[in-house]
């Protein structure tokens, strides 16, 4: 056995060289375990990966290398300086010898990917770690590289801005051992999950959701065009920084530390500044959903106590939103409109010094904000209010990084990328997925005002050659009926959210367009995402796997076929603000009640079977309104919404609501019963709507819809 590397001269130049180029840190060497049986997993990122381990780790590893990397000529010297094994995948009886290294007590390091990435993401995990950790019972270490990925030594000129120095940091994970009852089946999957969660670890920041962005504009370039509109202008991050830092300076003046401050704008550049402005000067931002009633907006606005409001005039008269205004200036708002915050020569003085010594301006605000506590309030969203009056959702902002760091540890996102995003700020998919997500992972992204034009988004998506879409199932259809076959050409990656993904719907993109749709799942209190379909684990009719980092457990929920989900983890939200305690913050536990049954097969995708709520009792049988709503949308060429009412006889019965006019009765209970469901899931009448009531979100107004079936209920 060739002599290994540790302890060795060459490796104190290596290290020493590493560490001075490449500011290489070690994070969690307090999770190395010193003794035992030990298997060390990693990403593969780099040509300078296998060196990292072999001279940071604590222990000098004995590396299994794919057969394919020992055929390349200038691999060959490096590979004498270490103990190394030659792996060929497809030879599984060949791990046998990494097997007995670890049983004769060495530390075995292996890259489960078995290549380096192309994509900036884990790719395809292969068998053989699962395999190993199996066979002999080690502990598993995961390792995650971070920065090596922007160096000169990857395959991945394409997807980044390169760096020739950029700083590496190795993130040592909490050890793992496999369930010894684990089938076969789970060995991979377990691999690929420490992986994930190692990822998401590294990736989640113990700062302010501002901080990130200035880290995002260092990692990705100043200069980079990160924001972009749909008339044609364009932000780079040291423009967003700038704009920010003066607009949180000018707001820092008219409100108050601590308090709430209403942002009332479409998916808009300027709603996205007068957030980034409000979080410079650590005040907290709530996005107000102006598609509500004025009464359940005016609700919105007591619950969180929000006395100031940033908004536009040329927004409020294009909204015609005259109604919203007036309830804002009865309840005594100060509104803050951004056309009166353009600077004055002034200013403009002022705002350039800013921007010249913008870290140190921002270091001040936040001393000053951790001085009066580390406020860890962010962000406050609203929900839709289907059941009742809007409750307010108090994010921190450790939930809205954690959820970010969630979805990148599963989604590649690279500076090829473009998100188009047209959903609603004030709506949690919207503003997490469609804004925060893509400015902090350095990914181009192009806002549009209103998620209703079906004719004109296609073609925008098209002239911004767009490779990630995020929209519900209602807009999706929409978009897929009225879009050119060649409109979404340039999507990798759409996903949908918000409600159920209709299957009819699926097929419709799948056929036009050749794209297959991955669903996720959440809710506005995980900040949202709590599950979500890639191309990596992906199952139809799921909404896919749980993201690293959440705990779930499910609760009985009998006549249902599921149980109801409670989950927790770094992305729950720190409590409510109700309509009956404006202002008060109400903590809900530890784990936070969904509401929702589901169903988690033995691989962890997760089904939908529908809101606890949304299942009605008749002539003592549960029926799931969400799956009569999925059963007739297969058959109508509109909107379908179904709602429970009172009986005399059975306790309850159906009522859908449909934007189809055409459909009948007998086309309803035949897909009804091709589904398998029973003749007691077929509504008791059906009312056509036009226009069919939704929510800003795309979501139907089930509080509308509910009052209608209970003013229409026949004699």
């Amino acid at each position: 056995m060739i002599q290994r590397i540790s302890n060795s001269f060459l490796a104190i130049v290596v290290r020493f060289i590493l560490r001075s180029v490449f500011r290489v840190r070690v994070r969690g060497l307090e999770n190395y375990p010193a003794t035992g049986r030990r298997l060390i997993i990693a990403n593969h990122t780099s040509w300078l990966d296998a060196a990292l381990l072999a001279v940071f780790l604590p222990d000098q590893p004995v590396f299994a290398v794919h057969t394919q990397m020992t055929r390349l000529r200038w691999v060959r010297p490096f590979l004498k300086l270490v103990t190394a094994y030659s792996i060929d995948p497809s030879q599984p009886m060949m791990l046998k010898k990494l097997c007995a290294c670890i049983e004769e007590g060495s530390v075995v390091a292996i890259f489960p990917e078995g290549r380096l990435t192309v994509t900036g993401g884990l790719m395809k995990v292969y068998d053989g770690a699962g395999f190993i950790a199996h066979k002999t019972g080690a502990t598993v270490v995961p390792v995650h590289i971070d920065g090596a990925q922007l160096s000169l030594f990857t395959r991945l000129a394409h997807k980044y801005r390169r760096q020739c120095f950029p700083r590496i940091t190795l993130t040592i994970s909490p050890p793992r051992a496999m369930p010894e009852s684990l089938p076969r089946a789970g060995w991979t999957p377990f691999i690929f999950q420490l992986l994930s969660e190692s990822a998401f670890s590294a990736q989640n920041p113990a700062h302010s959701v501002y901080r990130e962005l200035i880290a995002a504009s260092r990692r990705h370039g100043g200069s980079r065009l990160i924001l972009e509109g749909t008339d044609g202008r364009g932000l780079t991050y040291a423009q967003i920084l700038g704009r920010s830092a003066y607009l949180g300076t000018r707001f820092a003046g008219m409100t108050p530390p601590g308090s709430i401050v209403g942002i009332m704008m479409p998916t808009s550049i300027e709603g996205a500044l007068a957030f980034w402005g409000l979080q410079f000067c650590h005040r907290v931002t709530a996005w107000l959903n102006f598609s509500m009633g004025i009464s359940a907006f005016v609700s919105t606005v007591r619950t969180a106590r929000i006395r100031t409001v940033v908004t536009s005039r040329a927004f409020l008269e294009a909204a015609r939103l005259k109604g919203h205004l007036d309830a804002l200036l009865a309840e005594g708002v100060t509104l803050v409109y951004l056309e009166d915050l353009r600077p004055s020569w002034t200013w403009k003085l002022r705002a350039a010094w800013i921007q010249f010594n913008l870290t140190a301006a921002y270091s001040r605000h936040e001393a000053r904000w951790m001085a009066a506590g580390g406020d860890r309030r962010a962000a406050v969203l609203f929900t839709s209010g289907s059941s009742g009056l809007p409750k307010a959702v108090v994010l921190s902002h450790e939930n809205l990084l954690a959820n970010v760091a969630q979805l990148r540890a599963r989604i590649d996102f690279t500076h090829s990328d473009c998100v188009f995003d047209a959903l609603p700020l004030f709506h949690a998919f919207g503003f997490t997925g469609g804004l925060l997500t893509p400015l902090l992972s350095g990914v181009r992204t192009v806002l549009y005002p209103t998620p209703l034009h079906y004719t004109l988004i296609p073609d925008f998506v098209y002239n911004a050659n767009a490779t990630m879409f995020f929209a519900t199932n209602t807009f999706l259809n929409g978009y897929a009926r009225k879009a050119h076959a060649y409109d979404f050409h340039a999507l990798r990656y759409v996903f949908a959210g918000g409600e159920k993904l209709q299957p009819s719907t699926q097929k419709l993109w799948n056929e036009r367009f050749g794209i297959r749709i991955f669903e996720g799942y959440g809710t506005t209190e995980a900040s949202p995402a709590l599950t979500m379909n890639t191309p990596l684990w992906y199952k139809a009719g799921t909404v896919g796997q749980f993201l690293p980092g959440i705990s779930y457990r499910l609760e009985p929920a009998p006549g249902t076929g599921g149980g109801r989900l409670f989950f927790r983890g770094p992305n729950r939200m720190m409590g409510y603000y109700l309509p009956d305690q404006p202002g008060v913050l109400v903590d809900t536990g530890e784990w936070y009640d969904t509401g929702d049954i589901v169903s988690v097969d033995e691989q962890g995708f997760v089904s939908i079977l529908g809101r606890a709520k949304r299942f009605a009792k008749i002539a003592g049988e549960m029926v799931s309104l969400a799956a009569v709503e999925e059963a007739v949308a297969g058959v109508s060429s509109g909107a379908v919404a179904v709602v429970s009412r009172p009986n005399p006889t059975k306790g309850e019965e159906l009522v859908l609501f449909t934007a189809d006019g055409s459909l009948t009765i007998e086309a309803v209970r035949e897909a009804i019963r091709s589904r398998g469901l029973s003749d007691l899931s077929v509504p008791r009448q059906i009312k056509p709507c036009s226009p069919f009531p939704l929510l800003g979100s795309g979501k139907p107004d089930l509080v509308a819809l509910q009052a209608l079936a209970a003013q229409d209920k026949p004699e």
